[in-house]
């Protein structure tokens, strides 16, 4: 609809507006006057918004126009809470990605959320998940039932990296989760592009292989890989062929005290790079049974809550069950414990720090493994803890500082050799071990 200007006055060009005037006889001003379009093309712009939005136009209700805009608005705009249910009989969508596609067509505004619902069952997926939608931060992924705080002793150990454990664990995961999403093909599970998905008692399973990078070089084989943070409560992963959780330049965070499972990965159950990761001190972070190691960080902040670590074979032997690396901080609550891994318990490299107070490393001395905690150019706390290594000669042993590595050990019971001499200035080039 364009401006109808007074009669006697030129058409303006568009964006300015010849205003109607008052008549003033007494000042011999003449009053605009109004063409028919100034009316008739108002009255049909207002009814044809009434009438498209669903409504009958009435002389009796006033109102009209403001419900009109109302209805258009919810159109486009989520500004509650919206809950839709995928896969099964009678749900809103038969799967995540229809879901998200649907979401695109909606802006989620501060006063509402959408709570994406996924139906009991084990559903297969053979494409990738990615959450890419601007309002990310107001989508939550919430997986049927209740789930309790998963205890480490439910996770079985017999080995390292053993397939018998691996099934086992499975089992006793979908013992626990009604909603398990499977995915096919070595695919990634999730990929996060935008900030602020939460994830809700879900198992999220893969088949403990990797498919190639896609053509925009994504890798393949992890469960959630994140460029953007986002939030778990009540989770598990299990089987990828890479990763369970790898986090990029990103933060990951619970509020809760259930627990994080993440279980036999074809490299680590999580890697994390320029990270920030930080879990409630109640709850249990479980990283068990994957091929290289459990834990792997590259300038990253990890605040675990309780830790548990185990069953993580390290064929090459720079690597262990834990690796904190590149200026890390690895900071677990007291009972936390890293125990039965291959090769090393835990490993602190290159200006990072390991704060394990009252924790426990445990390292088998069948197969031997080399040192419960290597510490290169780091700085870790065990005090009052418990650090053990089954097999205690020349090249094993419980502790081993090198390269400048400060290492503070009050109060802590040592079971093995223990590199540099404990309480002794400029050994191990000029590394240092207190233990009084």
């Amino acid at each position: 609809m364009r401006y109808s200007q007074p009669f006697g006055t030129p058409q303006p060009p568009l964006g300015q507006y010849p205003r109607f005037v008052n008549g003033d006889p007494v000042r011999g001003i003449e009053g605009s006057i109004p063409p028919a379009t100034a009316f008739d093309e108002t009255q049909v712009e207002i009814v044809t918004v009434i009438t498209n939005a669903g409504l009958t136009p009435t002389h009796d209700d006033l109102t009209q126009l403001w419900q009109a805009l109302m209805i258009l608005f919810a159109q486009k705009y989520i500004s509650t809470d919206v809950h839709k249910y995928c896969h099964g009989v009678n749900a809103d969508f038969p799967d995540l990605i229809t879901a998200l596609q649907w979401a695109g067509n909606y802006i989620i505004l501060p006063s509402g959320h959408l709570t994406l619902h996924v139906n009991a069952g084990r559903w297969q997926y053979t494409s990738t998940i990615e959450v890419n939608h601007a309002n990310a931060n107001r989508i939550s992924f919430m997986g049927a039932g209740t789930i309790p705080q998963i205890l480490p002793s439910s996770m079985s150990i017999t080995g390292f990296n053993t397939d018998t454990d691996a099934q086992a664990q499975l089992a006793a995961l979908r013992n626990v989760y009604s909603s398990e999403l499977l995915f096919q093909g070595g695919v990634t599970g999730f990929r996060l592009l935008r900030p602020g998905a939460a994830f809700h008692y879900l198992l999220i399973t893969g088949t403990y292989t990797s498919a190639a990078p896609t053509p925009d070089g994504f890798a393949g084989g992890i469960g959630i890989d994140a460029f953007e943070s986002f939030f778990v409560d009540g989770m598990a992963l299990h089987h990828w062929g890479w990763a369970c959780i790898q986090t990029t330049g990103c933060s990951l965070i619970s509020y809760t005290s259930l627990s994080l499972v993440c279980g036999y990965a074809g490299y680590c159950a999580i890697v994390a790079r320029s990270s920030y990761i930080s879990f409630p001190q109640t709850m249990h972070s479980i990283f068990t049974s994957s091929a290289i190691g459990g834990v792997l960080l590259y300038a990253t902040q990890m605040y675990p809550g309780m830790i548990y670590v185990a069953g993580n074979a390290s064929p090459n032997s720079n690597l262990a069950g834990v690796m904190v690396e590149a200026g890390s901080q690895l900071n677990a609550w007291p009972g936390s414990q890293v125990y039965y891994n291959k090769n090393f318990g835990v490993t602190v490299a290159d200006g990072s720090s390991f704060l394990f107070a009252q924790c426990t490393i445990s390292q088998p001395a069948n197969p031997a493994c080399y040192y419960a905690l290597w510490v290169d150019k780091g700085f870790a706390t065990l005090d009052g803890g418990n650090v053990q290594n089954g097999i205690s000669d020349a090249s094993h042993g419980a502790i081993y500082g090198m390269n400048g590595a400060n290492i503070e050990a009050i109060g802590t019971t040592i079971g093995g050799n223990a590199w540099p001499t404990p309480d002794t200035y400029g050994q191990q080039f000029n590394s240092f071990l207190r233990t009084h």
